[in-house]
């Protein structure tokens, strides 16, 4: 009789190692018997896995097992290899079932035919494998009770340069469980994790899930790494810096970044390395950036303007951020923009210092000068700091109606200085002083007027266009009052109907003929323009205009509310009577 196999005879022919290994094959499924003979209890396995290694077995009684496997096997070892271990469970599950196909003749009792016991066995052992199948292990411990070794892990950020002077974020990763090992090929790695099988990482250590395990905040960043691989997506030069760079770096595009960032945060261990300094964690910092511009003047007349801290910085572009002293720093999309082209200037130039001629000076300090405050601090000399003028802006929109055309004035006014913003390079007062202006308040009162279809003149600005002029009066009016001061003509102010009550409908009973008759009225409004405004609702029209050329906005919830009632009623412009109609 062939010898019964328990799990305290495979572990003594093969050992614990290669025990457990073997099991995990067999609940993933990978040993197909491919041939038996029962009479004999020899058996032919394939393990199905990258190697297709190859399995040749005869039990015999008192303990004997005689294997050989394809894979290679150190001469010194006396022990079966995980594929024989294998094996020897997927005959060990058979026979616990009682298959026929694991009984050796007995009683004269003809065993089955050769050829039709080893497809059964095959087809057995496939069922087996597929119905023990157990869930791959997780990057992440998500068992309460757990026995595999924690493995540590130290992840490594890098600004890798490429193109023309542009930067990404590359990975490095080192692990194991006491002694941290250099991931040399990280790709293949995550692979393996993600699929649950063993990974070579040296020669001194090999990553195997059934015997590791990574801690939750380790595990996280893995997992986003994982998730970057299966959907990634690089840029065509990330594609080519990548195969530069080989196999123990990975490049981590911008979308993949925003999620990996956070769980950076949380991992115990994570370096981040700039300019061949490297500094312990990884975060956000809202701390200004170390950037100091010096202003003076020259002995000849001219002035200069010293940058301090900007050589070591690293714009970031892709992520929108700057790597400065290990810190990630995130500013406004319009300063990083400038901060990233002033590095770029000064590294062409390989210079620290510029010299600024006196007539360059003033509009230096006017347009350049509070761009730079954003980034980081600015020191002027004394002779400079007795020329700039500080005032607050009061800005102005001047507005009326001539000929049924609107007009429109714009000025800014600082202090004594008034400047018209349409009259670039005209003469203003104040000329020997250095104005350091409100550029962004500017811009945003410039970017409204300019929504509108007002014709440029030299001084101002024209509209013959009612629509137009609906527009502006009700919607752009409103946003200007929040930045400057309105000024209309009182051919203005009465172009907008405004101050009306709201519109009301009454419903009554005409006692002479029982029908319902139905009122609107609204105050300010003559009874002979409700018709129009009626006919005004039924176009959907943003507004109506008045006998008297005043504009009424039908925007408000009032109107709409009105609207609403006329079509559930059915009310038209046409079953009008004066302002009232009657129905049964």
């Amino acid at each position: 009789m062939s010898l019964r196999l328990t799990e305290q005879i495979i572990k003594s022919l093969c050992g614990k190692i290669a025990y457990d290994k073997g099991a995990s094959y067999v609940r993933a499924g990978k040993v197909a018997i491919t041939h038996c003979d029962p009479g004999q209890s020899v058996f032919e396995a394939e393990i199905r896995e990258k190697g297709g290694d190859r399995v040749t077995l005869k039990l015999g009684p008192d303990r004997q097992v005689d294997a050989a496997c394809t894979c290679p096997a150190l001469p010194s070892y006396n022990q079966y290899c995980k594929h024989i271990a294998a094996v020897l469970l997927q005959i060990r599950e058979l026979q616990r079932t009682e298959s026929p196909l694991t009984r050796s003749s007995e009683g004269g009792e003809e065993p089955e035919e050769a050829g039709d016991t080893a497809g059964d066995f095959e087809l057995a052992s496939g069922l087996l494998g597929l119905f023990s199948d157990q869930p791959q292990r997780p990057a992440v411990n998500r068992y309460i009770l757990d026995t595999r070794q924690a493995l540590e892990v130290e992840f490594t950020c890098k600004a890798v340069p490429y193109g023309n002077r542009q930067h990404m974020f590359g990975m490095e990763l080192r692990t194991g469980p006491k002694r941290l090992y250099a991931v040399q090929k990280l790709r293949p790695f995550l692979d393996g994790i993600s699929r649950g099988d063993a990974v070579v990482v040296s020669r001194n250590f090999t990553y195997d899930p059934e015997l590791h395990r990574f801690g939750r905040e380790d595990g996280a960043v893995i997992q986003r790494l994982i998730e970057m691989l299966q959907g990634e997506t690089l840029f065509r030069e990330a594609s080519g810096m990548q195969r530069m760079l080989g196999d123990r770096m990975l490049l981590i595009p911008p979308a993949a970044w925003e999620k990996l960032l956070p769980a950076l945060m949380e991992a115990p261990a994570v370096k981040l390395e700039q300019n061949g300094l490297v500094s312990d964690g990884i975060g956000m910092s809202d701390e200004p950036l170390p950037l100091r511009f010096e202003l003076d003047r020259e002995d000849d007349g001219d002035y200069r303007m010293d940058v301090q801290g900007l050589a070591p910085m690293i714009a970031m572009e892709p992520y929108g951020l700057v790597l400065s002293e290990g810190k990630l720093v995130k500013l406004q999309e319009g300063s990083f923009r400038r901060l990233a082209e002033l590095k770029r200037m000064f590294e062409a130039s390989r210079k620290d210092r510029i010299r600024i001629s006196p007539e360059q000076m003033e509009p230096f300090l006017d347009k350049v000068v509070p761009g730079l405050m954003k980034l980081g601090s600015v020191r002027m000399s004394q002779d400079l700091s007795e020329r700039m003028m500080r005032r607050p802006l009061n800005a102005r929109l001047y507005l009326d109606r001539v000929r049924d055309r609107s007009l429109a004035g714009l000025e800014f006014q600082y202090g004594d200085i008034v400047i018209n913003p349409l009259e670039e390079g005209g003469p203003r007062r104040g000329e020997g002083r250095i104005l350091v202006r409100e550029r962004e308040r500017e811009a945003q009162i410039l970017e409204l007027m300019e929504q509108c279809p007002f014709v440029r003149t030299e001084s101002g600005y024209l509209m013959d266009d009612e629509e137009a002029e609906y527009e502006f009066l009700y919607h752009v009016i409103p946003k200007l009052e929040k930045l400057l001061k309105v000024y209309a003509t009182s051919a203005v102010k009465v172009r907008l109907h405004t101050g009306f009550t709201p519109p009301k409908v009454s419903v009554d009973v005409d006692e002479r003929t029982d029908w319902l008759e139905v009122r609107f009225d609204i105050d300010g409004i003559p009874e002979s323009a409700v018709r129009g405004l009626i006919k005004s609702l039924e176009e959907k029209r943003r507004y109506h205009r008045l006998p008297n050329g005043a504009l009424m906005p039908l925007e408000t919830t009032e109107f709409q509310e009105l609207i609403r009632f006329m079509n559930e009623v059915g009310i038209r412009q046409g079953d009008l009577q004066g302002h009232s109609f009657a129905f049964r």
